[in-house]
């Protein structure tokens, strides 16, 4: 059964504690001071014009259908006044569940009811209004017939501020509305009239309907405000570790030391294994579905996967908030990480971030991550990453369709985006939906958007071998983890430690465990790497910063013309997404040409392969380097410029 959902966002943190905890007080409080300045008559129009509502926990029971004697249940009460100024007025009295689902809607505040005042002036409020000198306001109904939901006439008082009324036994005091209440309010009143919505018609989405047999479980099911988010990825890249403190608990608590020969005890680490014209609100919070779906592995065999869906609503409090059409769907593939908190479903990754109201976001942790955090993740493994990305997409959605309120614009469009690994991951999706032609029309794919990925991760490693320093030293166990795990084929007959210096076995086992427990950042891998290899007072490196790259390879695997060399760029040949495909959809690509983590001439290389379908733009030069890349990609991503 799907959740009712609903939010009042714009209600300030006060409000919403006094108006859901059932305090019985006025929002803005009303004046009872005598000696309160009546306000004049003939300023009153003009001081009233606009919404004004209160809400407060009421419990109680409403008759839904008389002829079968059935009613519901209700756990708050609003109440809300259109005020114009010319004398006119609208009136909503609304009941809702303890979910914000619509119980029960008397009246409207914007009914579009055109009628004829007494001297023929058309109009379109059901109510009139007038006013005494001590700020009494009668109201009065003028389609008693139709509107039979108040009295003829009733009166309200405006007093310091504040508008107060009694229905029955219960009195009510309002307080003006901001512009965001405004909205919010009259959401509920269009669903109301249109007899509410739920999550839209399935059987129109020919998306959904070829999703019959896709399967996923919920992890968890949420929504927070944006600051939460913003906290989350900052405590997960922000954790202080004592490294040294947790690498010696981790060699305790291993079986038996690392056999350096074999390396079969290596644990984990050796398993094989833009603003968009048609959203109209700017969301408070995001509602995220973290779930499980089936995949594959790197030999194809069936695996569980985690992923994460999320997409924008406006916060009440506690579990309360409201939904609004979100306009387009988007697939994320998360940059390189190495720590599980930084992982999508756990909460951490900076992708999360630039979820806007005008989106569904798809997030997949990828193997290796998530409830898959023991194996060994398939980095730059692009066919497999896209294999898996997509099988997220189609749980995602499905989930989106089954769980959420609201459906997505009828001109709703798919986009696939990512930057640094997720770059390369991007474009590897884009391959497969333009080899997958029919897929790519039914989901509306438009284009990717891909910064400062490893689109050929042969060439980004002879890159590596060219200038021979690393700044991001924990890539090669990394790729190397990776390949040997997807083609023991080609890479069978050696075993990982073959491809190592002998300097770099002696601390092999710390990086595996740093690397295998998923509990360090890459840049505290990277750390320990420039503590290993210091190179203090040399030239040609700088010190602290940059590894050489016969620190961690064997001599002959430098050789290009080795038999290892071989084998290894070979793997690396097999996800050249540059090769193979004819793009039917734009690449748009953004790089820095001062990126020595992924070289520019990975966009350079597809660029050239499809001049006719791929852009490239660069930031300034200023801020061209990695790191800065992927941030100025973020950005324009999270403010609709792309």
């Amino acid at each position: 059964m799907r959740k009712k959902l609903w939010m009042m966002s714009a209600f300030r943190p006060l409000v919403l504690t006094m108006v859901f905890c059932g305090v019985m007080m006025m929002l803005t409080s009303c004046s009872k001071d005598d000696n309160a300045t009546a306000v004049e008559t003939e300023q009153l129009g003009k001081t009233i014009e606009g919404l004004w509502w209160t809400g407060f926990n009421q419990n109680g029971s409403v008759v839904i259908d008389a002829s079968q004697n059935s009613a519901k249940q209700y756990s708050t009460v609003i109440y809300a006044y259109k005020f114009y100024a010319d004398g006119g007025a609208n009136y909503m009295k609304l009941l809702l569940d303890e979910n914000g689902d619509i119980v029960k809607c008397y009246g409207s505040l914007f009914d579009a009811t055109t009628m004829q005042d007494d001297n023929g002036t058309p109009g379109k409020q059901v109510f009139n209004y007038n006013t005494t000198a001590d700020g009494v306001i009668t109201m009065t109904n003028r389609m008693p017939d139709t509107h039979d939901y108040t009295p003829a006439t009733w009166h309200v008082t405006y007093l310091d501020g504040c508008i107060a009324g009694t229905d029955g036994d219960t009195h009510y005091e309002l307080q003006q509305a901001d512009e965001q209440v405004e909205k919010i309010l009259g959401d509920y009143s269009q669903e109301a009239n249109e007899g509410g919505e739920g999550a839209g018609d399935t059987k129109e989405d020919a998306v959904y309907q070829t999703l019959d047999n896709v399967k996923y479980e919920i992890i968890k099911d949420t929504a927070m405000w944006k600051y939460s988010i913003l906290s989350n990825v900052y405590r997960a890249v922000k954790i202080d570790h004592d490294v040294e403190a947790e690498l010696e608990k981790m060699r305790n608590e291993a079986e038996k030391p690392l056999d350096l020969t074999s390396g079969k005890k290596n644990r984990a680490a050796a398993t094989r294994s833009i603003t968009d014209p048609k959203i109209h609100f700017i969301p408070s919070g995001y509602r995220y579905i973290d779930y499980t779906y089936e995949s594959v592995d790197e030999q194809g065999k069936p695996i569980k996967l985690s992923s994460r869906v999320c997409w924008g609503v406006s916060m009440g409090i506690r579990s309360h908030y409201k939904e609004y059409r979100p306009c387009d769907l988007v697939l994320c593939a998360h940059s390189t990480i190495s720590d599980n908190l930084e992982a999508p479903s756990m909460g951490g990754s900076p992708e999360t971030l630039m979820l806007q109201g005008d989106r569904v976001l798809i997030l997949p942790d990828y193997i290796g991550y998530g409830v898959t955090k023991d194996r060994v993740h398939p980095y730059i493994n692009h066919e497999l990453c896209a294999r898996n990305c997509i099988d997220a997409l189609k749980a995602g959605y499905k989930i989106f369709r089954d769980k959420c309120k609201k459906t997505l614009h009828p001109q709703w469009n798919f986009y696939v985006i990512g930057a640094s690994q997720g770059g390369g991951n991007a474009l590897a999706i884009h391959k497969w939906l333009d080899t997958h032609e029919d897929f790519a029309n039914l989901w509306r794919f438009k284009y990717s958007y891909c910064a400062a990925g490893p689109y050929n991760p042969a060439l980004t490693f002879k890159k590596y071998f060219e200038q021979k320093v690393l700044d991001y030293p924990v890539v090669m166990p990394l790729a190397l983890k990776a390949m040997i795990a997807a083609y023991p084929d080609i890479l069978g007959k050696w075993k990982e430690e073959d491809f190592y210096s002998e300097t770099y076995l002696k601390h092999k086992a710390d990086i595996d465990l740093m690397i295998s427990s998923k509990k360090f950042l890459s840049t505290e891998i990277n750390k320990k790497f420039f503590e290993i290899f210091p190179h203090t007072g040399e030239t040609g490196i700088k010190p602290g910063k940059q590894i050489f790259l016969t620190d961690i390879l064997n001599p002959d695997v430098c050789d290009e013309n080795s038999e290892k060399s071989k084998a290894l760029f070979q793997c690396f040949a097999k996800s050249d997404l540059t090769k193979g495909w004819t793009p039917v959809h734009p690449i748009h690509l953004y790089h820095g040409k001062n990126d020595t983590y992924v070289s520019y001439a990975n966009s350079e290389a597809v660029k050239e392969a499809f001049p006719e379908k791929a852009t490239l733009k660069e930031p300034a030069k200023v801020f061209s380097d990695h790191i800065k890349t992927c941030v100025f990609w973020m950005l324009s991503v999270s403010f609709g410029m792309w």
